[in-house]
């Protein structure tokens, strides 16, 4: 648990900090989107660790509606999807700006590809 939570936030960090060189009018931002993304998952871990449960995925509905909400849906695959689109298209975008149309050609086909089997 906490190491695949720990190498997703690293990357996400990483990239987050590759778009702020490129858009360094954002840079806070990037900042502001590494620290949000890090605390909530450290609080995600600490209250995981302290309640005794073996995964953060709470599959029990009583514990908290919102977050019973977030993973029994397909919220968290949108969330998630869009978050890190946004953050690899933008650096995507700042060293390949021609070829933006078939990046986002791809990232729809993909995302399209993965709800319909999803459903």
């Amino acid at each position: 648990m906490i190491l695949d939570m720990s190498i997703d936030r690293v990357s996400f960090a990483v990239i987050c900090v590759l778009d702020s060189i490129e858009f360094q009018k954002f840079s806070f931002i990037f900042y502001l989107l590494v620290y949000l993304d890090a605390v909530s998952h450290l609080g995600l871990i600490l209250t995981s660790l302290v309640s005794g449960a073996k995964t953060h995925k709470m599959k029990d509905n009583q514990v908290n509606w919102l977050l019973a909400m977030y993973y029994d849906t397909a919220l968290l695959f949108t969330l998630c999807f869009c978050g890190e689109g946004f953050v690899i298209g933008s650096y995507m975008y700042a060293k390949f700006p021609e070829l933006l149309p078939e990046i986002v050609y791809h990232i729809l086909l993909m995302a399209f590809g993965i709800g319909t089997f999803i459903k």
